[in-house]
């Protein structure tokens, strides 16, 4: 699938870690990181896995300051400069105790909420897949992640 890194173990849809999940370099990292392969062969049954972790404050996820949506995915194609966006299922959401409320930000107080996710673009972001050069970033709780390049190539024609 790949030829500069092998992600090929990576479960598209999975909300658990992998080798090739992000790690945060500082004990105190708030944000969201994002990995992907260099380079993806397009064939049928390609698949172009994004491997994710988040760390956010828990009082960023609820009430007015909850993202719309969950995670956000933009990919940007470098040729055309077409920015196509998707929203991934929210992270896992605050529960309250039973019979009780949702807790507010207040409540919350420093509780950090933190998970893993590994989705598919193909799946997940409605783009005409073309061989190019695309840039994939993601975004949560006004945290933007660092920027993977992936470049997409048709697959070598047999020899005949």
């Amino acid at each position: 699938m790949t030829s500069n890194d092998d992600f090929s173990d990576v479960v598209p849809g999975t909300l658990t870690s992998n080798k090739h999940s992000p790690k945060p370099r500082r004990g105190d990292f708030r944000g969201v990181l994002v990995s992907a392969p260099r380079r993806v062969v397009l064939r049928p049954g390609a698949v172009i896995p994004i491997c994710g972790f988040y760390l956010v404050p828990a009082a960023a996820l609820v009430g007015d300051h909850a993202p719309p949506g969950g995670i956000r995915l933009i990919v940007e194609s470098a040729t055309s400069g077409l920015a196509v966006t998707s929203r991934l299922v929210p992270p896992d959401p605050i529960e309250p105790e039973p019979g009780g409320d949702a807790p507010g930000p207040a409540e919350l107080g420093d509780l950090l909420r933190g998970g893993y996710f590994n989705p598919d673009l193909i799946d997940h972001v409605s783009l005409p897949w073309r061989p190019g050069r695309y840039a994939v970033r993601a975004e949560l709780a006004g945290y933007t992640s660092n920027v993977v390049r992936i470049e997409l190539a048709l697959e070598p024609e047999p020899n005949r």
